[in-house]
């Protein structure tokens, strides 16, 4: 069989670590040449990492990419092609291209250039980056590679240039992050280009989170006739082995010639570039008898979240070296969530838990058995004290009850023990919540500062897009479920309990709360599943107001209303910690808005 065997090196790059990438794409080219790879292909920017901002400028950050890269041809093993996501200065460098290295042992031989450039939700690459006029054609050997670089995929143009120039092989290399049902649209446009030209496409993405963004994988390969043949795994770094069947590939393109002379729009430019890796093309190189990789299963809808969550927290919270994270139980469905977030994707050991529930509440309430649900389902070992240190969870946290004066006491007795505030005024009380809520905030800092840790945020999606939520909630340096809606934890909820292995069961109590109401010093009581659907709709599908009203069934004031709040709540939402992008539409991140303006229509 006339077959090219491909490398998808699907890996978490740093961004700004160039040595430290370098070095892992080095290990990776070898695997991937162990299993008689012959191509190598890594993702978008993946020896900067992905996405530099305005690191891209920086002159010494461009030369130490250039020396990676030649340190990497030097190593790279004999007969291997490898394409590199590296940033590539214009010849009178006075500007940066996003682009792709052709790397033989030895050399840098010659660049794939990204002619699409998206300014829009997070990406912000017209900034940055000059966008190339042509498209790029690698001649091995052995077959010729159609390279293009994300965005260039989903437009029609450069892959029905590379088509014309009689490709056998498309491949792009992406940093594709993680949005609902994003792996079906790649999927769906890597099969799209493959009917359009009947030619295999090699789709490679990058894992790992970075700031608000997670790099969810899901490299695959798609035949000629639209099947996906191979598939990596999601949220995993992995070397991806696949064989493109070159005879049939050219065949299929021989039979059905009228698909290439109808493509629209008309070819551009391509530039093509013939590559010698000084291996003899006959002879085939040696595979160890191992087969190539298959379809590795996709996760579900709320296994992929959960694992995006941990993911995002895991990489932060390494690539700021942080050594521990503290979570404040409250009883609340979002504190245990990120609490048993950080346990998995940390370890229990580096996460510090603070009880801040009243003593009020009772050891038989919902709240107290969902906190030691948490302790118990998270491997958290209980602490005996106040001063219990590492491994000693949850530590009782005396600053959240606020009080007062005892009434009983004689006038002018100082010495007189004070009440919890809870005995003299009504807990109900949004003032006196508001107090206790801000006073646990405190002791979380002090806690924080004290065991060296950063402090979580337990926020969600539609708490933070509504402006609800208690201080101690919404403050924090990162806020894991920050972009999850409040029906989605409560998906979440249930699928942990259903799980085999560390399953976690919530009462159903914390659950009813959770759907029915946000709390705050200006609480929404409407149910949450009708403000997640005012949420998605005014800030992920952009909708007008009058278009929700129609869609949902809703009482237009209370539409209005909503969405007034959402808007004024920008200022609050600048103020608060990252969130990794679990939506279609990031608050803040994707959906800019200014600070100060006002709706000058219905």
């Amino acid at each position: 069989m006339s077959a090219l065997r491909l490398g998808l090196l699907q890996f978490h790059p740093v961004v700004g670590d160039i040595q430290g990438n370098r070095d892992r794409i080095a290990e990776m080219l070898h695997r991937a040449a162990e299993r008689g790879a012959e191509l190598a292909i890594c993702g978008e920017l993946a020896l900067c990492g992905y996405p530099p901002q305005s690191l891209i400028v920086d002159e010494g950050m461009l030369q130490e990419a250039q020396r990676a890269l030649e340190s990497l041809a030097d190593d790279l093993p004999p007969g291997l092609v490898a394409l590199i996501g590296a940033p590539h200065p214009t010849p009178d460098r006075r500007g940066v291209q996003n682009a792709a290295a052709v790397l033989t042992r030895g050399g840098v031989v010659g660049w794939a250039d990204k002619q699409h450039l998206p300014t829009y939700a997070a990406f912000d690459e017209g900034r940055y980056f000059v966008p190339a006029h042509h498209s790029f054609v690698a001649e091995l050997p052995k077959a010729r590679v159609g390279v293009m670089i994300c965005a260039d995929l989903w437009e029609p143009e450069p892959s029905a240039a590379c088509a014309a120039a009689g490709v056998d092989l498309l491949v792009a290399l992406n940093a594709s992050p993680y949005s609902p049902g994003m792996q079906r649209r790649r999927e769906a446009t890597t099969i799209a280009r493959a009917l359009e030209h009947t030619v295999p496409v090699a789709y490679v993405n990058l894992v790992g989170g970075q700031d608000g963004l997670v790099f969810d994988g899901g490299s695959h390969l798609t035949d000629h006739a639209g099947a996906i043949v191979s598939r990596g795994p999601a949220l995993e770094e992995a070397v991806v082995i696949c064989d493109v069947d070159l005879a049939w590939s050219r065949r299929s393109a021989r039979s059905e010639p009228h698909r290439r002379a109808a493509q629209r729009p008309a070819p551009g430019a391509v530039h093509v570039l013939p590559v010698q890796t000084g291996a003899d093309p006959r002879e085939h190189p040696a595979r160890d008898g191992e087969p190539a990789d298959g379809v590795a299963p996709w996760p579900g809808p709320e296994d992929h979240r959960w694992r995006a969550v941990c993911t995002a927290l895991r990489d932060f919270t390494s690539g700021l070296r942080i050594e521990r994270v503290l979570v404040g139980l409250d009883g609340t469905l979002g504190a245990g969530l990120t609490a048993l977030a950080a346990a998995e994707a940390l370890g229990p050991e580096r996460v510090v838990l603070v009880d801040t529930l009243p003593e009020s509440v009772a050891a038989d309430d919902d709240r107290r058995a969902w906190a030691d649900a948490v302790v118990r389902g998270g491997g958290f070992v209980p602490a005996t004290g106040a001063g219990a240190e590492d491994g000693g969870m949850p530590i009782p946290l005396t600053l959240v009850h606020v009080a007062a004066p005892d009434p009983g006491a004689e006038p002018g007795d100082t010495s007189a023990d004070a009440l919890p505030l809870e005995q003299v005024v009504p807990d109900e009380d949004p003032a006196v919540r508001l107090i206790a809520s801000r006073t646990t905030l405190l002791g979380l800092e002090l806690a924080a500062d004290a065991h060296e840790a950063l402090l979580l945020s337990s926020a969600d999606r539609t708490m933070r897009a509504l402006g609800g939520g208690w201080p101690h909630e919404l403050a924090g340096g990162f806020a894991p479920i920050g972009d999850l809606t409040r029906g989605w934890l409560v998906r979440i909820a249930w699928w942990l309990a259903a799980r085999e292995e560390g399953a976690v069961v919530a009462p159903a109590g914390v659950l009813e709360r959770a759907a029915e109401t946000i709390g705050g010093p200006v609480p929404l009581h409407e149910p949450c599943a009708v403000l997640d659907r005012v949420v998605e709709g005014y800030i992920d599908a952009n909708h007008p107001t009058e278009v929700i009203v129609e869609r949902e069934g809703l009482p237009a004031e209370m539409v209005l209303a909503l969405a007034d709040r959402i808007d004024r709540a920008e200022l609050t939402r600048r103020s608060q910690p990252i969130a990794p992008r679990m939506s279609g539409r990031a608050l803040s991140d994707d959906r800019r808005i200014p600070v100060v303006w006002r709706r000058g229509w219905p």
